[in-house]
C-alpha cells in the first residue's frame, strides 16, 4: 500500500489517503496518528481509541523448536492474466486474512479448521459482512512454503497477512499427537464420530468386521482414500474438513461398536502431510515441514487410479506397495529415483505412483519422535525378541510389513488388545475382518516384543511404533 494510505475492516472500499498514519511514527516501539478528518483521524481529541498491532515476522525467527522460526508475514500480491498468484512466506500458513486494494470488494478470510482444503472450495468469512460463512469457491491453497490464490480477478493487487500453522515443536507426549477410538458415535455438526483430544490432520477408520480401510486428511478436505485400494481420491462427503479440531468425522456415520480409527496430528519430527502436484521431472524436490529427514513416506496419487507407494529408510533403494500388492520390489527412477529424502525436501521420479504430469498426489511423512514414535527394522529369528522403540509405557500402535517375504501391513493396538496372548490384528492392505486367533506379539514397557510365530528365521521386517 502507499504511505498514509488504509483500509477500513468494516467496509468493502479501496485503499484511500485520509492521512490517519504518518510514516514517520512508524518504528519497532510506536507508530504514528494524525488528527486529519473528522472521520477517519486517529487522534481526535477526547476520542478513545484501541489498537491491534500484527507484525511482519521478516526471517527474524523468535518462535519454533531452535527459535529460528517466523510465525506471521503481511505482504501484497498480484495476480496474473489467470487469476492467480503464489505466495512464499517460508512456512505453510492456517489462517490468511486479505482485501483487494484498488477498488470496492469483501475482505476475505480463511482457515484450516474451519476449512482451507487443497483443491477445494474454501470456507470464507467476510469480516466487513455479518452473513455466515461460504463455501464455494477456491481461494486459498496453502502449500509447504506459503499459498496459492486462484479465483480473485486478473492482475488485481490485494493485501495479506498470514499466519503459520502448529505443530513447529517436536512432541513429548505421545497422547497429544495420536489417538485411538474404539468405538464410533453418531455425528453431528459439533461432535465428531472418532474424538481425539488434539487436532486430527489424518485419520484411518475400518470396522473389526471387515470394511475398506478409509482414510481422511484435513488438508484434502472433504475426501477420502482408502489403503486397501488403488482408487483416486473420491469426494462424497464421507469424511468432512470441519470438526477436524477435535476428531474425525464421517458425515454417513452413524453409532457404530465395530468401527474404529487411528488419528495423527502433524507435529515437527514425528509426522507431516504434503499435497502436491507432478511435473513429469526426473527428479522433482518436493518440500515438507517434518523438520527431519523423514524415515517412512506413504505416497498416493490422489487424481488417478495408481499405487500406493511407500519408502523406508532401512531399505532406501527399495519400495513397497501399501496395497493390492503384498511383495517388496526394487525401486525404479520412476518413483523415488533412489534418492534419500532430507529433512527439508524428498525426491520424487516421473512415474506414475509418484510424479507423472499434472498429476496430484498426497505424501504422509514419518519419523522416530523419542519417546513417542519409532520407525525402525528387525530379523526374524526362532526365539521371541523385544522390539525396544524407546518407551517407557509399552507400543499403544503396532504396525509392521515383511520386507523380503510376501505379506501384509500388519496392525496392533492396545484398545482392541496388544496382551500376553492372542491379539486382535488387520491389515492396512485389505478390507478382511480383524484376526483374533495368533499371539503374534505381546507388550513390553520398551514397545513390543514378536513372537518366533509371527516371524520367518532371518527374513527381514519394517515396523512403526506409537507410545
Amino acid at each position: 500500500m502507499i504511505d498514509n494510505e488504509f483500509l477500513r475492516l468494516n467496509t468493502t472500499a479501496a485503499q484511500g489517503g485520509y492521512g490517519s498514519f504518518y510514516e514517520a511514527g512508524m518504528t519497532s516501539t510506536t507508530f504514528g496518528v494524525t488528527s486529519t478528518s473528522a472521520n477517519y483521524g486517529m487522534n481526535i481529541n477526547g476520542e478513545s481509541y484501541v489498537a491491534y498491532i500484527f507484525a511482519n515476522n521478516n526471517n527474524d525467527g523468535g518462535f519454533g523448536q531452535n527459535g529460528d522460526q517466523d510465525i506471521i508475514k503481511c505482504g501484497d500480491f498480484t495476480t496474473d492474466g489467470s487469476e492467480n498468484a503464489t505466495i512464499t512466506l517460508g512456512f505453510e500458513p492456517q489462517w490468511v486474512l486479505w482485501k483487494e486494494t484498488s477498488r470496492s470488494t469483501n475482505w476475505g478470510l480463511a482457515d484450516v479448521i474451519r476449512g482451507m482444503p487443497v483443491g477445494q472450495a474454501d470456507s470464507l468469512l467476510e469480516p466487513n459482512e455479518n452473513g455466515a460463512e461460504t463455501a464455494g469457491v477456491s481461494y486459498i491453497t496453502p502449500t509447504p512454503t506459503g499459498f496459492n490464490v486462484s479465483n480473485m480477478g486478473s492482475s488485481k493487487n490485494s493485501i495479506y497477512m498470514a499466519i503459520r500453522r502448529d505443530g513447529m515443536v517436536t512432541p513429548t507426549t505421545a497422547t497429544d499427537v495420536f489417538s485411538i477410538a474404539s468405538t464410533m458415535v453418531a455425528n453431528t455438526e459439533a461432535v465428531p464420530g472418532h474424538a481425539a483430544n488434539h487436532v486430527v490432520d489424518f485419520g484411518i477408520s475400518t470396522q473389526t468386521g471387515g470394511a475398506s480401510r478409509v482414510t481422511g486428511t484435513r488438508l484434502l478436505g472433504d475426501t477420502f482414500l482408502s489403503t486397501d485400494s488403488v482408487v483416486a481420491d473420491t469426494s462424497n462427503n464421507v469424511t468432512r474438513t470441519k470438526g477436524y479440531d477435535d476428531g474425525f468425522f464421517f458425515t454417513n456415520g452413524s453409532a457404530d461398536s465395530t468401527r474404529f480409527a487411528y488419528m495423527w496430528k502433524r507435529s515437527r519430527g514425528y509426522f507431516d502431510v504434503v499435497a502436491y502436484t507432478g511435473t513429469g521431472a526426473a527428479n522433482q524436490n518436493i518440500t515438507h515441514n517434518l523438520g527431519v529427514t523423514p524415515e517412512m513416506m506413504w505416497v498416493k496419487c490422489r487424481s488417478n487410479n495408481e499405487n500406493w507407494v511407500v519408502f523406508h529408510s532401512s531399505e532406501p533403494t527399495k519400495k513397497w506397495y501399501l496395497n493390492l500388492s503384498n511383495s517388496r520390489t526394487n525401486a525404479g527412477s520412476q518413483d523415488f529415483n533412489d534418492t534419500a529424502p532430507t529433512s527439508s525436501v524428498f525426491t520424487v521420479g516421473d512415474g506414475n505412483d509418484t510424479g507423472a504430469n499434472n498429476r496430484t498426489y498426497v505424501a504422509y511423512l514419518f519419523a522416530t519422535a523419542p519417546g513417542v514414535s519409532k520407525v525402525g527394522s528387525f530379523t526374524g529369528g526362532t526365539v521371541a525378541q523385544t522390539i525396544d522403540c524407546g518407551f517407557t509405557s509399552g507400543a499403544r500402535f503396532v504396525l509392521i510389513k515383511g520386507g523380503n517375504i510376501s505379506a501384509g501391513w500388519t496392525v496392533w493396538d492396545t484398545s482392541r488388545g496388544i496382551v500376553a496372548g492372542n491379539d486382535p490384528y488387520f491389515e492396512l492392505n485389505g478390507t478382511s475382518a480383524q484376526s483374533t486367533g495368533n499371539d503374534y506379539i505381546d507388550p513390553h514397557d520398551s514397545g513390543f516384543i514378536v513372537n518366533p510365530s509371527f516371524v520367518n528365521n532371518l527374513s527381514t521386517y519394517i515396523f512403526y511404533a506409537i507410545a
